[in-house]
C-alpha cells in the first residue's frame, strides 16, 4: 500500500488521460446534431377485440415498423416524399443501407404503441428534413408496410426536436467511465510494474547471496597466501 500512495498521483494521471480520450474519441466520432420524433401507433377498435388485444397488437406493429425503417424499401419512400435529394445518400445499394442505418435509430417503448425514431447529422437543416420526411412516410405511407386493412393510424405526439449531439449526460457519462477505467489501468501497471522491480530486486539478491560464500574463500586464500611470503 505505500508504494501505491507514492504512486497515486501517476495513477490519477492515466485516469485524466484516459477520461480525454475517450471525449476526443466521442467527439469525433458523433455527428453534431440529433433530431428525435416521437410516434404513436393507434389501433381503431374493431368487431369484438379489447383494450390488451389492441395494445399487444400496436406492440407488434411498431415492431414491424421499426425494423422496416432500416429497410432500402423505407429509404425509397423518403426520397419519394421529396424533401430530401437522392443523392444524400451513396447510390449504392448496400453502402446506401449502411449509410441509412448509421444516421437512423429507433428506440420503441416497451408493451407500449409508442416509439422514437432519432436522426443524427453534421448538417442541422438536412437532418431536419431527414426526419420530417420519415415522419411524412409513416404519417401517410405506414400501410405500405402494415398492410392494408389494419385500420391503424400513426400519429406525431412530439417533435421533430432538435439537439446539439452528443448530450450532456453522454459526455458526462463517458469522461466518468473514462476516468474510472484509466484509474483501474493505473493501479494494474503500478501492481505489475511493482511485482516486476520486487522479482528482479530478489532475483539479483539471491545472485549477490549465493555469490558471497566464494567471495570469503577468495578473501581467505588471499590472507594465506600473504602469510606464507
Amino acid at each position: 500500500m505505500p508504494y501505491f500512495r507514492q504512486k497515486i498521483g501517476m495513477i490519477i494521471l492515466i485516469g485524466v488521460l484516459v477520461a480525454a480520450l475517450s471525449f476526443v474519441i466521442l467527439v469525433v466520432k458523433e455527428k453534431k446534431y440529433k433530431v428525435s420524433t416521437d410516434f404513436l401507433i393507434v389501433r381503431n377498435q374493431t368487431g369484438n377485440q379489447d383494450y390488451y388485444s389492441l395494445t399487444k397488437s400496436a406492440e407488434y406493429l411498431g415492431k414491424v415498423l421499426g425494423e422496416s425503417i432500416y429497410s432500402e424499401l423505407f429509404i425509397g419512400e423518403v426520397i419519394k416524399t421529396g424533401k430530401v435529394g437522392e443523392e444524400f445518400l451513396s447510390f449504392d445499394k448496400g453502402a446506401r443501407v449502411r449509410d441509412w442505418n448509421k444516421i437512423i435509430s429507433v428506440k420503441r417503448g416497451p408493451e407500449l404503441g409508442i416509439f422514437s425514431v432519432e436522426v443524427t447529422g453534421d448538417n442541422q437543416k438536412n437532418t431536419i428534413r431527414i426526419s420530417q420526411a420519415i415522419a411524412d412516410v409513416l404519417v401517410n405511407s405506414n400501410k405500405i408496410f402494415l398492410g392494408e386493412n389494419q385500420n391503424v393510424e400513426i400519429k406525431v405526439l412530439t417533435g421533430p426536436i432538435t439537439e446539439n449531439n452528443p448530450e450532456l449526460e453522454t459526455i458526462a457519462l463517458v469522461l466518468v467511465g473514462g476516468m474510472i477505467l484509466g484509474v483501474l489501468f493505473g493501479f494494474i501497471w503500478v501492481f505489475f510494474r511493482n511485482e516486476i522491480n520486487y522479482r528482479t530486486e530478489g532475483y539479483y539478491n539471491q545472485e549477490e547471496s549465493a555469490r558471497k560464500p566464494e567471495i570469503v574463500d577468495e578473501y581467505e586464500e588471499s590472507l594465506r597466501y600473504l602469510n606464507e611470503k
